[in-house]
């Protein structure tokens, strides 16, 4: 086999078995983070899960993004301008995802944190209550935090296995180098 093609091929390899431990962990923390929350109203949080909770057969195409951004950070670790392609994704990547935190975390526009709340005058006047503003930012920070921490170890786990990948890559080409320059060891092949 070529020696330039082995190494990208046990590269490849290298990421593809890692990646599925990578995608195992982030798989727990989904878990964690819709069967841990405590504190909230569990009605609530029924409601939250329900609402944002992906199914796991949905979350292939995410499984393949992964697969995909660590390649290219084995590809940017290999080459000699990888803080242009990896501040290129990072910057993209964050740019993506900026519109959907703001989304999740925003503050609800009936949020009243003078403590001055006319709830029970509006019971009084036999007006159903509406759920507490201050209860659903609660419950929104608590998702976006956990998202966002998620995302985080994501890429930071895409980004070290990119790397970790290409240094395999580096030491098996050396390695491949060595044997096939070394007289004995290419005396022992025929």
């Amino acid at each position: 086999m070529n020696q330039t093609i082995l190494p990208i091929i046990l590269a490849l390899v290298f990421i593809f078995l890692i990646g599925k431990i990578i995608d195992c962990y982030i798989k727990k923390i989904r878990e964690l983070l819709y069967n841990g929350e405590k504190g909230a109203d569990d009605k609530q949080i029924e409601r939250l899960k329900k609402a944002l909770v992906v199914p796991d057969k949905e979350l292939i195409p995410n499984q393949y993004l992964g697969f995909g951004e660590r390649v290219l950070f084995f590809i940017a670790f290999s080459s000699s301008q990888y803080l242009l392609i990896v501040g290129v994704w990072l910057s993209f990547k964050l740019a993506s995802k900026w519109q959907t935190w703001s989304s999740v975390i925003k503050m609800p526009e009936d949020l009243n944190l003078t403590g001055n709340n006319n709830k029970d005058q509006d019971q009084k006047k036999g007006q159903k209550q509406e759920q507490d503003p201050l209860k659903e930012f609660e419950i929104r920070n608590r998702f976006g935090t956990n998202l966002l921490q998620r995302w985080l170890i994501g890429t930071l786990a895409n980004l070290l296995l990119g790397y970790l990948a290409s240094v395999v890559a580096n030491i098996t080409r050396s390695l491949l180098t060595d044997f096939f320059c070394n007289p004995f060891f290419v005396f022992l092949l025929f």
